[in-house]
């Protein structure tokens, strides 16, 4: 789900495994603010399932952050295998997967991850082709923050609105190593083709 902060203006879009569960619990406590939308919608989500109501966007703020590729493709991976894969058939997981998440899901559970970046994006790279991970989420944002300078926006929003946010620690995932330690060469070279304009966009490295 989003957060609308009615009182200031704020739009804020849930990316996936970026921080987003921490941040909207910090904005759920400000004066004026609701859930909105099905779990991690971007805009066109919300307006076409009629979440914002009679609310226009114009003059709205509307925030995401955005994570290193390479760290949100191993901490997604890692959580499917050891989380997300004991709770696909259950009805009270806050998941809500369609069919392509349950696919990512059981490939993640079934492989190694170098393994599965070939198998998951296989298609993709051997047509050339470019996949994004956030396009749908920043395409319209007028604040794209980084899920390793959290900092950065915390003082954004603070000089924007004048209120202080304190951003918890959550879903912090135990025994996952360091992203670049699971990585095969042939791994790396299919994450930088696939997703080399969203990795220069936002200025990551491996």
């Amino acid at each position: 789900m989003s957060i609308l902060v009615e009182d200031i203006g704020l739009l804020f879009l849930g990316v996936p495994g970026a921080a987003s569960t921490a941040i909207q619990s910090a904005l759920e406590k400000l004066r004026g603010a609701r859930w909105i939308g099905p779990k991690h919608a971007h805009l066109e989500g919300l307006l076409s399932c009629g979440a914002l109501g009679t609310r226009k966007t114009a003059g709205l703020e509307i925030a995401c952050i955005v994570r290193n590729p390479f760290d949100l493709l191993h901490a997604e991976w890692f959580r499917s295998k050891r989380r997300w894969v004991l709770e696909m058939d259950d009805p009270a997981s806050v998941g809500g997967w369609d069919a392509e998440k349950r696919q990512q899901i059981m490939m993640s559970a079934a492989f190694d991850f170098s393994d599965f970046i070939g198998h998951y994006f296989g298609t993709e790279y051997s047509e050339g082709k470019q996949i994004s991970l956030f396009e749908n989420y920043t395409r319209k944002a007028t604040k794209i923050g980084r899920f390793e300078d959290l900092d950065e926006f915390r003082n954004w929003f603070r000089r924007r609105f004048g209120l202080a946010i304190e951003v918890p620690v959550l879903n912090h995932t135990n025994g996952r190593v360091e992203y670049w330690r699971d990585y095969s060469s042939t791994a790396r070279k299919i994450v930088e083709t696939i997703l080399r304009d969203e990795i220069e966009r936002f200025g990551y490295r491996f």
